[in-house]
């Protein structure tokens, strides 16, 4: 579940210029106090990628996996701080707030803001303008989201019946566990842009000024042709129960919608022909996918002779009259495995289930492996009138010409349940999306790392993407030696000290091949691989070292060493994003999702690489092109230079000994000018805020002063 904090409202006009941007940097500020939260010094054992050895550190190294995600896709050059916190919130056996997370403030009219008197998100603006529009010292107003999680829910029996959090970094939560890195990103994604600043119950904007926000400009109403902002607040307070009317009409979104969500679950009423027609369904969550074939048969009202007996949750007694038919059950007292689960013992061959209220569909969610026959959840409507005309038939399939989640025309539906669940409706995708997206407004247990649509959804409301380098494209970008043609103006003479020949740019793009190279000097057999030296022609200087074999993160995927879609996912990982039918990764063709073998075609296409082949252990060669494990600066500059200082980070890129600031490359980069005191000492929040304040060259708690 999904609640937003209230936001502060601040309008401000300031004068900055706008900065390149590169990756956004998400910094966590951590609010908890000693022996709470992201302090709790329970003892805990590393699990799933996670290193943390205490409860507190487990949460503080998820939280931060989240922000490495989001701040590796969007580009700002402004730092985005989250106030983050656990403590005990509303929980029962049953029931529970999971957390929360909002901007603190909301910010209009900011330089280079594209749209006048409107609403932003406060690092959305800060990134717009390139400045930090509300500057002021770290956990304060001044700060950008604020994230709250319920840390009732650890090993407490009382709250959820004992579900915890799943503190791994995989995505591979046990039994009913919930996986806290998916919710963080969910809940970051709402305080950096998907939802909107309206009262959903009024219709009225925030304020003040009472003016739109950056969300509603893109908020259709189907039924009314009106964008949110072109609406009465009445008419906003309609369209935000009108289920399955209310669409995302962002062009980014839209046009790569296709690309992750499946064709759409409908249900065709055969017979009748008083009753025929289709209508859109709610696939299940559990069992086997509907395919473009579907299943066709009669229907049969289920009897579980029990309270409300079409609710289908005991034993059917009507299992003849079921079996070799489709079920019909009724949303209601249990869940909707339970029902369905009865109707595959009765002998069903699929099971409907009507939903118990007047407007929407029964979300079908669940998890059951022992369930083989598909089920959709149908409008309360639908279900009437087939109880109402039995004999019925119906055919359940997929409809590849429409999306799942999506109008007719493609438009992404927003999620509007009447009645208004606030916090929740139109800041998230519909339920009916398949596969399931992010934003939905529950958390779902196949998420992954996958940001999906919200990417596009962040580009819609003005986001830059952090694009990296693309090696291949012909275009040197940054990070990148050479790409393909274009190699920076450099030759076989300047490279290799060669009379001729062609030089290359190597598969990496972080260096040059010079095979191909004429007139160069002969080896030398000085010790040290130099240009001009490969291992073929001067395997004195150049071959040397050890390696165990598979190097992970060399651009292949060694699948006969043992690396595949799960243990070296950098080499293995093919399209892990959008819908299943596009997902795949090589390897083994066993672990990971969509797994292929190296024989696949698509492990060959598109500049991937995946050998069955063993690699040789217990050598390396310095030379061909590839800073190999066991390969440095130190031992094999040729391959290991990447290129030009990046400046930060500890790690000398040109190899030429000199490491961040003290590199002659990075004189000009303002992270490395005089430091400027801010503070006479460190103390109180400037004890965490990453910076030396008072300029003694310690930062944080490795100064004295804290």
């Amino acid at each position: 579940m999904c609640v937003r904090f209230s936001s502060a409202l601040l309008a401000l006009v300031l004068l900055a210029l706008p900065v390149a941007a590169g990756a956004a940097t998400v910094t966590i500020v951590n609010t908890d106090g000693a022996g709470e939260g992201f302090n709790d010094p329970t003892p805990a054992t590393p699990v799933g990628g996670n290193s943390g050895t205490t409860l507190g550190q487990q949460r503080l190294i998820a939280f931060q996996r989240a922000a490495e995600i989001w701040g590796a896709t969007l580009a700002s050059n402004v730092e985005i701080l989250v106030q983050a916190s656990f403590n005990p919130l509303s929980c029962d056996a049953s029931s529970a707030v999971l957390g929360s997370a909002g901007t603190i403030q909301i910010i209009s009219d900011f330089p280079n803001a594209p749209f006048a008197n409107t609403w932003y998100h406060t690092a959305l603006a800060n990134s717009i303008a390139g400045a930090d529009l509300i500057p002021g010292p770290t956990n304060s107003n001044a700060d950008d989201i604020r994230a709250q999680f319920n840390s009732s829910i650890d090993n407490n029996d009382n709250c959820l019946a004992g579900t915890n959090w799943y503190l791994g970094l995989d995505h591979n939560e046990p039994g009913t566990d919930i996986d806290l890195l998916a919710v963080l990103l969910h809940e970051f994604g709402h305080g950096l842009g998907h939802s909107n600043f309206v009262n959903e119950s009024t219709g009225a904007y925030a304020g003040p000024p009472l003016q739109r926000d950056i969300y509603t400009i893109f908020s259709l109403d189907n039924s009314n042709g009106l964008h949110w902002d072109e609406m009465s607040n009445a008419q906003r307070a309609a369209s935000a129960i009108n289920t399955g009317n209310v669409v995302w009409d962002g062009p980014n979104v839209a046009a790569e919608a296709p690309s992750f969500l499946d064709g759409r679950p409908v249900m065709i009423i055969n017979s009748p022909p008083a009753i025929a027609g289709t209508s859109e369904v709610q696939s299940a969550s559990f069992g086997p996918s509907l395919t473009t074939t579907g299943v066709t048969g009669n229907v049969v009202v289920a009897d579980d002779g029990s309270g409300v007996a079409s609710d289908g949750c005991e034993p059917f007694i009507n299992g003849g009259a079921v079996n070799g038919n489709i079920a019909l059950v009724d949303r209601g007292t249990c869940n909707f495995s339970v029902k369905v689960k009865n109707g595959q013992d009765a002998g069903a061959i699929a099971v409907l289930v009507a939903n118990n209220v007047a407007t929407g569909l029964p979300p079908m969610g669940g998890d059951d492996p022992t369930i083989t026959i598909p089920s959709v959840g149908i409008s309360q409507a639908d279900g009437n009138d087939i109880r109402n005309n039995l004999p019925a038939n119906v055919t359940l399939k997929l409809d590849e010409t429409l999306l799942a989640g999506a109008d007719d025309n493609g438009l992404v539906r927003l999620y509007a349940p009447n009645p208004v669940e606030s916090g929740s409706s139109i800041s998230h995708w519909d339920v009916v999306a398949t596969p399931n997206l992010l934003m939905e407004p529950f958390i779902n247990a196949d998420l992954t790392d996958d940001l999906d649509l919200s990417v596009e959804q962040m580009v819609d409301v003005g986001w830059a993407l952090n694009n990296p380098a693309v090696c291949g494209n012909n275009t040197r970008e940054t990070g990148e030696v050479c790409d393909g043609t274009d190699l920076g103006g450099e030759t076989c003479a300047s490279q290799a000290g060669c009379t001729g020949g062609t030089l290359a740019c190597n598969g990496t793009c972080d260096g040059f091949d010079t095979s191909a190279c004429t007139g160069c000097p002969a080896c030398d057999n000085d010790g040290t691989c130099e240009a001009g030296e490969d291992c073929d022609g001067c395997p004195n200087d150049c071959d040397g070292g050890s390696s165990s074999g598979a190097q992970c993160n060399n651009g292949i995927c060694e699948a006969a060493d043992g690396e595949n879609c799960l243990t070296c996912p950098q080499d293995c990982d093919g399209v892990q994003g959008g819908k299943p039918s596009n997902r795949f990764c090589c390897g083994d063709g066993i672990a990971g999702s969509g797994a292929v073998t190296c024989s696949d075609a698509r492990c060959t296409d598109g500049g991937d690489q995946c050998t069955n082949l063993p690699v040789p252990g217990g050598s390396f060669c310095c030379g061909d092109f590839t800073c190999d494990s066991g390969e440095s600066c130190g031992n094999c500059a040729l391959d290991c230079a990447t290129g030009g200082e990046v400046c930060t980070g500890g790690v000398d890129e040109d190899c030429d000994g000199d490491v961040d600031c003290d590199d002659n490359d990075c004189s000009g980069d303002p992270r490395c000018q005089a430091c400027v005191p801010t503070a006479s000492k460190e103390k109180g929040p400037r004890c965490s805020d990453g910076i030396d304040n008072d300029c003694d060259g310690l930062i944080d708690g490795a100064d004295p002063d804290c």
